[in-house]
């Protein structure tokens, strides 16, 4: 990118399982068992608050519009009834609880703009820009919520707008919701999503955007718009946005001319018949200085040679829910409403009632009317002339908790014990051997063949850089010679790894997922040990796990001494110098070489190029060199000026 000016960026910031139909050649997937259909759910404190590290850009003429100015009937819908905003709760003034409102620095204080850039005096109050796509399901980007530790911290905003000019619209405690848990996140390559369950369903005016649920690419040069908060401001609307970048074969994220900053990240982008197709997640830089401010950063109506804003694509963030966390409704096909979520009867089908769980009320779902459990669905139960989800217990470290068919955990059970209990299969049970770093499985540094279970008995404490989601063994080698470990785990879908501390991450020496050898999913690792303590850690990809072997070899790097001294042709020094007739000259001074030492001038252009490494050095065809007086500024000058990393949204 050419930037007329000094670029600002302040952060900086691709494979996933697909649903295929048979023949698939880079055209359309289906997700879910609805082909080729559409879900409209509306039919059925020192930190940067903003997602700086996603910056935005204008392309063109700046093309972002209030709530109250925008032509378009369905995208103002979008925005009133699904677009929320991530609020920290030190920016909401709560003194009227009735009539809350952003208490913050302006836009142009914040990014020190030139006066008269748009939107200067608006106030910044969000951190990121989410969807409601379920009645109690929010998508945003996936480094938005790092944590639920994270997530807790966020309020989830709604009328976050100006509903006339210079005129918020009204926000009281109904519009203002936490963030119960986070049901799917991937934040990886070109992925990143969240999938942030509510403290509670909505009410009216709130209901969920239309979903995509078609995987396949956008046409080229097709339309999309976006609402969000962009630099954290109150929402923005723009539909003047076209798909430059497809995302072919992958589908994992397109490219779109959206007008778009910080504080965008997570807003939804639709198409051109208003349904949601993705989440937007990185861009291009938002402004470049103007003298002693900045300004907004525009570029090419047609994108920036090639590249525009990275919008993730929807289908992604359905796998994460429906495949890997096992959530149940209408985003993952099912259709019949028994697992829609409600606040009140008046959002389920005709003659259906909205119930709430015993445990929790808050956790609810539509029930259609029966009169004995063979009118309800195999895994719901008819209770009281509705059919509810049945509830079971699982493990959520080490706690016992209630979850229904439906996806949704309830409710906190009961808390096991530790060491002596872990959580397992849904219940407390005792600790196996090798459930963790206070009782690790002790081995030799011998060749040997382990086999065991990895499953009951065992919790999920520790994660490998590689992964690690389910439970583990814990094995502790005592290692005392220098020697090479080739280790190898086979079984199911194991995960190995091994620390030189225990419980430190970051003590990791090596981490394995699916190598070849051993294949079907087993791993492999080799490294070098030196004596002491080597932890070594047999783990599931996921929480299922089972029967495993684990295969050890070890090879000595010092071979012992057998006593037979090998002739190396060499002759053995005895500590006499040999009499070479030659008497050695003691007091004669340094030799002058007559050439002075390096004064740090400057080098000669006509040398070998310099090669400047990330630790500040440089060298010539490999050797290093000391870097010329001035020349490390001017290199770092140059960077700042020219080299931008994409930043995330």
């Amino acid at each position: 990118m050419t930037l007329h000016g000094q670029a600002r960026g302040r952060k900086t910031r691709k494979t996933s399982s697909k649903w295929h139909v048979e023949g698939y050649n880079g055209g359309v997937r289906i997700l879910a068992p609805v082909a080729l259909a559409l879900w409209a759910a509306g039919c059925a404190p020192a930190a940067p608050e903003v997602a700086q590290d996603e910056q935005g850009v204008v392309y063109g003429s700046d093309s972002r519009l209030e709530y109250y100015a925008h032509p378009d009937p369905t995208l103002r819908a979008r925005t009133l009834e699904s677009t929320v905003a991530l609020v920290r709760p030190s920016r909401v003034d709560m003194s009227n609880p009735n009539a809350l409102r952003i208490d913050h620095r302006t836009l142009g204080e914040d990014e020190d703009l030139c006066v008269g850039q748009a939107f200067f005096d608006q106030q910044v109050g969000a951190s990121c820009s989410g969807t409601l796509v379920d009645w109690d399901l929010v998508l945003t980007a996936g480094h938005c919520v790092d944590d639920l530790a994270e997530c807790q911290a966020r309020l989830f905003v709604f009328d976050l707008f100006y509903e006339a000019p210079g005129q918020l619209a009204n926000i009281g405690p109904q519009d203002v919701f936490q963030c119960r848990k986070i049901v799917a996140r991937r934040n990886s390559g070109d992925i990143d999503y969240a999938l942030v369950q509510l403290d509670r369903p909505v009410t009216a005016p709130r209901r969920p955007a239309p979903v995509s649920m078609l995987d396949m690419p956008l046409t080229l040069g097709s339309s999309v718009s976006v609402v969000g908060f962009p630099d954290g401001i109150p929402a923005k609307l723009d539909s003047e946005g076209v798909v430059i970048i497809d995302g072919t074969p992958d589908l994992e994220a397109f490219d779109a001319t959206l007008d778009t900053f910080g504080g965008n990240s997570g807003s939804g982008v639709y198409n051109a018949e208003g349904v949601l197709v993705g989440n937007l997640a990185r861009g291009q830089t938002d402004y470049v200085r103007n003298g002693a401010c900045w300004v907004v950063n525009q570029l090419p109506a047609e994108g920036d040679n090639g590249d525009g804003e990275e919008v993730v694509y929807v289908a992604r963030a359905l796998e994460g829910l429906c495949d890997t966390a096992g959530w149940r409704g209408p985003l993952c096909g099912d259709l019949d409403g028994t697992c829609q979520p409600c606040a009140s009867d008046d959002v389920c089908p005709e003659g259906w009632t909205c119930r709430a769980s015993a445990q929790d009320p808050a956790v609810t779902a539509c029930a259609a009317p029966c009169a004995a459990a063979a009118d309800c669905p195999v895994d719901h139960m008819c209770v009281n002339g509705g059919c509810e989800p049945q509830e079971t217990t699982v493990c959520i470290g080490a706690q016992v908790w209630s979850k229904n068919t439906c996806g949704r955990e309830v409710a906190a059970l009961q808390t096991c014990v530790g060491p002596s209990e872990v959580c397992a299969s849904g219940r407390c049970r005792p600790a196996d051997l090798g459930n963790s770093c206070a009782d690790p499985v002790s081995l030799l540094a011998q060749d040997q063949v382990i086999t065991g279970t990895v499953g009951v008995g065992l919790s999920n404490e520790y994660e490998g850089s590689c992964g690690g989601g389910g439970p583990e063994r814990v094995f502790v080698i005592d290692v005392d010679r220098p020697v090479q470990l080739s280790a190898i785990s086979e079984g199911y879908d194991t995960v190995l790894y091994l620390r030189s501390s225990c419980s430190l991450g970051s003590s990791e020496r090596a981490c394995s997922d699916d190598e070849e050898p051993p294949g079907g999913r087993g791993s492999a690792i080799d490294v070098r040990l030196l004596p002491g303590p080597a932890y070594l850690f047999v783990d599931a990809y996921r929480a299922l796990s089972g029967e495993y072997t684990l295969t050890l070899q070890f090879t000595d790097l010092n071979p012992p001494d057998a006593g037979v001294p090998v002739d190396s042709g060499v002759p053995v020094d005895t500590g006499v110098p040999p009499d070479t007739g030659i008497t050695p000259d003691a007091g004669m001074p340094p030799l002058d070489s007559g050439v002075p030492l390096d004064s740090g001038a400057h080098a000669d252009a006509a040398q070998e190029p310099l090669e400047i490494n990330k630790d500040g050095c440089t060298c010539v065809a490999g050797r290093p060199k000391t870097v010329p007086a001035g020349s490390l500024g001017l290199f770092a000058a140059l960077m700042f000026f020219g080299l931008r990393r994409r930043p995330r949204r």
